[in-house]
């Protein structure tokens, strides 16, 4: 849990192939601050293991991870939820929601239509 307070890291944008670069525009500022953080002694296992760093705040830190080979697994150390309102919604928000119609879209494999 992120605390409430001033305005947070504003967040790089990560490589052009990610989903969560592909679907943040060029900077991304993150409302609360957050006191959570990946812990650097696992970050080489990880990335060995698929996981892509997608998003960095100034420091550095790592503020977006995601599982390229999922359909949508991104991961972030900010609630994009809170900067959207009636009349815009978060990038991040928006492709998750393009990513559910599309998977709900999609015939299940081995299904039996009836």
């Amino acid at each position: 849990m992120c605390d409430a307070g001033t305005i947070g890291p504003r967040l790089a944008r990560a490589g052009a192939t990610t989903q969560g670069a592909s679907a943040s525009t060029s900077r991304s500022t993150a409302d609360r601050p957050c006191s959570y953080g990946l812990n650097a002694d696992y970050l080489a296992i990880l990335q060995n293991h698929g996981l892509v760093i997608s998003g960095r705040d100034e420091l550095g830190e790592v503020r977006v991870a995601e599982l390229p080979a999922h359909p949508f697994c991104v991961a972030s150390l900010f609630q994009p939820e809170l900067s959207s309102d009636p009349t815009w919604v978060h990038p991040l928000i928006a492709a998750f929601a393009a990513a559910v119609r599309t998977h709900a879209a999609a015939p299940l494999a081995g299904a039996v239509m009836t």
